[in-house]
């Protein structure tokens, strides 16, 4: 395969965007792993080979995109794709509305939105029978464990005694359905009565409670939205939501880590080591 040094090398390309466009993605691309643009008509997402975790979500996404055809669900179209040993672009379908939340951190959504037609929305994906043979498969116990490893110190005593008494419990007899990944606000697009489900990057098998528990606990004050599983399905379904939190909070703590403005890092450990704790209280009373 022939490499491309520069995104202007790629032929295909010059059918959808212009010069300009090109080289306002290739400036991009000079201080970050991946960039963007949005046109009339496309949506572009572009990444290099630089950061694997970044590049292989790149290709997991052509890959899914290759399999969401159907009348069940409302996704973008993938008009075309590159990929090489350093690009991956992709040039997707551009949906005109109004995206849910404005970013994966302000916990809201739309005023007008009501979350239980988003959920109707969620429990189609799960229903989705059609994926790559090769798809990736959550176990949460095995990714538990990786993360538990990373954040401990900053759990206390009682959260982390707690974490360790439920590694190896998370995934007995788990129902495993086509998810989506990342499903919070900003990832779902209103436009009229019609929702649109965007970036598949992280799709994969996972519990059929874990897109319901993601987009609840971004879509409002997470301590707030996890008092709320009560009413959401049957008290077993509950006890999944919860160890789908516990996963999500976990990973959440471990990202927000790696951040460097410590006072915002604090307030977002915080804010995740409290969800997790109240989550492993729920969870470890009907055990």
């Amino acid at each position: 395969m022939n490499i491309s040094n520069k995104l202007s090398d790629i032929p295909k390309i010059h059918s959808y965007i212009n010069k300009q466009e090109i080289k306002d993605l290739e400036n991009k691309l000079k201080s970050r792993q991946r960039a963007f643009l949005l046109t009339d008509k496309y949506f572009i997402k572009v990444g290099t080979a630089k950061e694997k975790e970044f590049h292989s979500s790149l290709l997991n996404e052509i890959k899914i995109y290759k399999f969401l055809c159907s009348d069940i669900l409302h996704t973008p179209k993938l008009v075309d794709y590159f990929q090489n040993e350093r690009y991956v672009l992709l040039i997707l379908e551009r949906i005109t509305g109004s995206a849910l939340g404005a970013s994966r951190n302000d916990f809201t959504i739309q005023q007008n939105i009501d979350s239980k037609d988003i959920l109707k929305e969620i429990k189609k994906i799960g229903k989705l029978k059609e994926y790559p043979e090769d798809i990736n498969v959550l176990n949460r116990d095995s990714k538990l464990e990786k993360y538990f490893q990373v954040i401990y110190k900053k759990l206390d005593t009682k959260t982390r005694q707690n974490t360790e008494r439920l590694i190896g419990t998370l995934n007995q007899n788990v129902k495993l359905v086509f998810s989506h990944g990342d499903l919070i606000p900003p990832n779902i697009i209103k436009k009229g009565e019609l929702y649109y489900i965007i970036d598949w990057e992280w799709a994969g098998l996972r519990p059929d409670s874990y897109d319901t528990a993601l987009f609840m606990l971004f879509s409002g004050s997470p301590l707030q939205r996890l008092s709320q599983f009560d009413k959401l399905d049957s008290c077993r379904d509950r006890m999944e939501l919860y160890r789908d939190v516990i996963l999500i909070a976990s990973r959440e703590i471990k990202n927000w880590l790696e951040v460097k403005d410590f006072p915002v890092q604090e307030k977002y450990i915080k804010l995740w080591s409290d969800t997790l704790k109240e989550a492993q209280t729920r969870l470890l009373l009907h055990q």
